[in-house]
């Protein structure tokens, strides 16, 4: 669930994370022990077509954990501003920032956060949501895809995939955490964030949130920029 408070409204969104795997007959092993199963190939994929991202004719960006980490990124517009043919729009803010393909932006791009499609839209209120930190990877489909995902879609769509806990925990740990805070100067903008992650042999769980607070943003001619300070939060 994630919840934001921006000034000086307030505003809701429900995340459902579902991945959705497509997993063939199970077939155990001729020579395997008791309860070992051989799975066929898994393939997950943004474009919900069963191939590999070399084998389709789409015009495909993946941009990894550690990708994201080198840029820095704030946003997930900012996570994709290296990739041909992907701009951000939205202006400075980074939580108002969406992503523009080959021009088209807005409504005519389609997010999706573990499978599942982000529709809201109101004005000048963010889209995208999740801090960057909790971002696993993104891919971006460019060019009309409705065929495959439906209305929104005309532009492309940008498909999120957030943290698991292997992802925070070391190979030999059951249990661990990540911690992180930062500071932007311009603004004065304090982001905190926090997780939880652990594991046993049948199950995994993360708890995950973050806070982020910020004063107005200022130009270059030290002027500020009216109504830019906000005060947001999540939990995954």
């Amino acid at each position: 669930m994630s919840n934001r408070l921006n000034r000086p409204g307030f505003m809701a969104s429900s995340l459902a994370l579902l991945g959705v795997l497509n997993i063939g007959n199970v077939q155990a092993e001729e020579a395997a022990p008791a309860g070992t199963y051989t799975f066929d190939t898994i393939k997950v994929t943004a474009t919900r077509q069963e191939q590999t991202l070399e084998e389709t004719g789409r015009s495909v960006t993946h941009v990894d954990k550690e990708e994201i980490n080198e840029v820095q990124a704030q946003s997930v517009a900012q996570a994709l501003r290296y990739a041909p043919n992907i701009t951000a729009s939205g202006g400075p803010r980074t939580d108002n920032q969406g992503v523009n393909i080959r021009g088209l932006d807005g409504s005519k791009i389609l997010q999706v956060v573990d499978g599942v499609r982000q529709d809201f839209h109101s004005g000048h209120r963010p889209t995208y949501f999740l801090d960057s930190e909790l971002l696993r990877q993104v891919q971006v489909v460019k060019g009309p895809v409705s065929q495959l995902w439906g209305s929104g879609a005309l532009g492309g769509v940008v498909a999120q995939e957030t943290i698991h806990a292997e992802d925070i925990l070391a190979p030999d740990a059951d249990s661990g955490g990540l911690v992180k805070s930062s500071f932007n100067s311009n603004n004065d903008k304090q982001t905190y964030l926090s997780a939880l992650a652990a594991r046993t042999e049948q199950t995994d769980w993360l708890l995950s949130g973050y806070y982020r607070d910020s004063n107005d943003l200022k130009h270059g001619n030290g002027e500020h920029l009216e109504n830019s300070a906000k005060r947001d939060y999540g939990a995954l």
